[in-house]
């Protein structure tokens, strides 16, 4: 207690923290989606014009969302903005290739999006049942690898041959479905990196 009582600062921080913490949950959440692993196949400095633009996305937008038509809108909004900020640095970035658009950035909003929803706690669990439906599942080449596996036609190897809106969204469209008819969510196919990562525990 003597310790407390002379602690009106930490108390006074804690007042703070809690009038910063949905904007320090999505600042938090950008810090998660943009892992070494997503990141490093950008140029330097791209992760600040990310972090700039994820923590400005209109998560409050998603409280009104209750159509896969509406979120779709939202998604490609924000993609956009994604998009522009990749290229500040990266228009010449071979690494990317032409999958610039629809695979690497696709797969840093998706991301963000499956952790804002399914992790941040900014939302009530009835709004994270009504939003989880419409996430789009993060195509790398491990999700890409799993498709061709299931028998899935003109799959690419790697996200940066995702040239085209229609090869992306005709991909999302199979995912869906099949998760829809199996009784799940997109979104876990995202899952098959802890299988594999499991998987390659186990051989070793």
């Amino acid at each position: 207690m003597e310790i407390f009582a002379g602690s009106k600062k930490l108390v006074e921080n804690f007042r703070e923290i809690k009038i910063r913490q949905k904007d320090s949950a999505i600042k938090r959440t950008a810090l998660v989606t943009l892992g070494a692993s997503l990141i490093r196949v950008f140029e330097k400095k791209t992760k600040e014009d990310l972090l700039e633009v994820l923590g400005s996305v209109p998560i409050a937008d998603l409280r009104k969302i209750n159509s896969e038509s509406k979120f779709e809108t939202f998604y490609k909004l924000q993609l956009n903005r994604i998009e522009r900020a990749v290229l500040k640095r990266n228009a010449k970035n071979k690494k990317l290739g032409k999958g610039l658009k629809w695979g690497h950035c696709t797969k840093v909003l998706s991301i963000f999006l499956r952790e804002i929803v399914l992790r941040s706690r900014i939302f009530p669990d009835t709004r994270v049942d009504q939003l989880k439906p419409f996430l789009y599942a993060p195509l790398d080449s491990k999700v890409l690898r799993r498709l061709r596996k299931c028998g899935l036609a003109k799959v690419p190897h790697k996200i940066n041959k995702l040239k085209t809106a229609r090869q992306f969204w005709e991909l999302q469209e199979s995912i869906r479905k099949a998760a829809k008819e199996a009784g799940t969510f997109a979104i876990y196919l995202d899952d098959v990196w802890v299988e594999d990562t499991d998987q390659n525990a186990s051989n070793g």
